[in-house]
């Protein structure tokens, strides 16, 4: 505008030199993009950071046509980008930019199997360019946030409906009508469908604005002891495995359960199991290596080694919780109980199993909930493809987050293990006495209070990981694998017997003083 008055305006040029001198480009830094898309325009900031500050060089934006509205969010990012580049196109052709942008849009278009139309001409024009890409959150996205909505027409108050239209708390009220009438007054509150909506993402899970995954409706005062009660009290509101209650657990039966649940539905996993001979047995066998599936044993009298054991703790304690009085409907609930067991959130993953397997957190079945979102089915459908497109990016590193925290807890659980434990190791060719597992019979005479507790001596042949040992017998027999908790060094052995001969002596004594015998 003032370039159009320059004739009228006295020593233009020196009044000017400065905002020209802040427009100088110097092409030995790095030229920075940063692009939003709205649903109306796009917006664009091309800017250097020389001496560690931004320096603004141009700024743009424009209105989408028709046609473009009705891009995905994703598609109307990807253009965002496309068209700063074609408007800057002289000043970076030939040299690596920067683009910064709130949405994984290059990424999923860099990574399109099979582009056609218009994404493969997108596609084709970028690596026409050396660019990296930076992911800026929202809310740090201000400036081009800014340029790409000022295109918008003034909000016209919605309709509300549901909790919105009945609450008579004063906070939820003023609250709605100051989005209605202001709604890039706070970013983190938005209506849909004439609900009241909150973004609150995931700590663990990296959303952008455009995640409605991470958007949760606002509760009013009036309903939150409902919702409380469907989300706490609730059997699927407990804290991914799969619970299958069997009348008994037959081989075949084992079987087919093993095949139809998890074998069909999730494909060939690792198995290890306890030497019950439900699951140690050669159909069991014959169909594992069918499958071409490894079956690994823990050693026996050892639960300690097998996970599942400590998960039919928890699920026990969950289904008592539920079964007040008649004990015979447990598993009628069981399935409810898994449903909340996967849903929730577990210390040792720091996230739900259910969002490690399928990427996303299942709604619970909650009617009171239901019932509000139906207004807005419609429109979160609409995003809910760009919405599973950011998630599948952030999936793979969530999945080695989880695989970590594993370790950290299995090793935390192991030093608080050790502390009650001392060291013992062993070498192959040592003789160590074994643990007693025997059980009384009175057919047989055998009682185990008085069997002794260790027998042997064994030979140590293998060593099988860092804590289990393969023995042999004097005569050269395998016996069982065995943990090395449940041995005992020939001299330590010869040493309890010992001591219990004395013990056992001096109580028949005792015994023979007092009765005078």
């Amino acid at each position: 505008m003032t370039s159009w008055y320059r004739k009228f305006l006295q020593e233009l040029a020196t009044v000017a030199e400065p905002l020209h001198r802040l427009t100088k480009k110097d092409f030995e830094s790095q030229f920075v993009l940063q692009t939003d898309a709205s649903d109306t325009g796009l917006g664009t900031v091309l800017f250097q950071v020389i001496t560690r500050e931004e320096r603004v060089l141009e700024f743009a934006s424009r209105t989408m046509s028709k046609a473009e509205r009705n891009y995905s969010v994703t598609e109307r990012e990807c253009l965002a980008v496309i068209w700063a580049i074609r408007k800057f196109k002289p000043d970076i052709e030939g040299y690596q930019c920067k683009v910064v942008t709130d949405h994984s849009s290059l990424r999923w278009l860099c990574n399109l199997n099979n582009p056609t139309g218009r994404l493969a001409r997108w596609a084709l024009e970028m690596q026409g360019h050396v660019y990296t890409v930076e992911h800026r959150k929202g809310l740090l996205n201000a400036v081009p946030d800014a340029l790409s909505r000022i295109y918008e027409e003034d909000a016209v108050p919605v309709e509300t409906v549901g909790w919105v239209s009945e609450t008579q708390d004063e906070w939820d009220c003023e609250k709605v009508r100051e989005i209605q009438l202001h709604p890039k007054k706070d970013p983190l509150y938005k209506m849909y469908g004439g609900q009241l909506y909150y973004f609150c993402p995931d700590e663990k899970l990296r959303a952008s604005m455009n995640d409605d995954t991470a958007w949760k409706i606002v509760v009013p005062k009036e309903k939150r002891a409902e919702i409380l009660r469907e989300c706490h009290d609730e059997p699927p509101a407990g804290h991914q495995g799969q619970c299958i209650p069997i009348k008994r657990a037959s081989t075949k039966t084992i079987l087919q359960h093993l095949r139809e649940r998890v074998f069909l539905r999730c494909g060939a996993p690792e198995v290890l199991s306890d030497n019950g001979t439900e699951l140690k047995n050669k159909a069991i066998e014959q169909y594992l290596r069918e499958q071409g599936v490894r079956h690994e044993l823990t050693p026996p009298y050892h639960p300690q080694a097998n996970p599942v054991e400590r998960v039919n703790r928890t699920i026990n304690n969950m289904v008592r919780a539920l079964i007040e009085k008649n004990h015979n409907t447990w598993d009628e609930r069981l399935s409810d109980v898994a449903f909340g067991y996967n849903t929730v959130p577990h210390s040792s993953i720091g996230v739900s199993p259910a969002i490690l397997m399928y990427g996303t957190q299942p709604m619970k079945p909650s009617a009171a909930m239901r019932e509000q979102n139906a207004a807005a089915e419609e429109e979160l459908q609409r995003r809910a493809i760009d919405a599973w497109h950011n998630r599948m990016w952030d999936l793979s590193q969530l999945r080695e987050q989880a695989s970590q925290r594993t370790q950290d807890a299995h090793d935390r659980q192991k030093r608080y293990y050790d502390t009650k434990r001392k060291p013992a190791s062993y070498e192959v060719g040592d003789l160590v006495m074994r643990r007693n597992h025997v059980l009384s019979s009175g057919a047989e005479q055998r009682s185990v209070k008085l069997a002794p507790p260790y027998i042997g001596p064994y030979k140590i042949v293998e060593i099988r990981g860092t804590n289990t040992y393969r023995l042999v017998d004097e005569v050269g027999e395998q016996v069982d694998l065995a943990p090395a908790e449940a041995f005992l060094s020939v001299s330590d052995g010869r040493r309890v017997a010992e001591e219990r001969r004395r013990w056992r002596r001096s109580t028949f004594e005792g015994c023979v003083r007092r009765r005078g015998w």
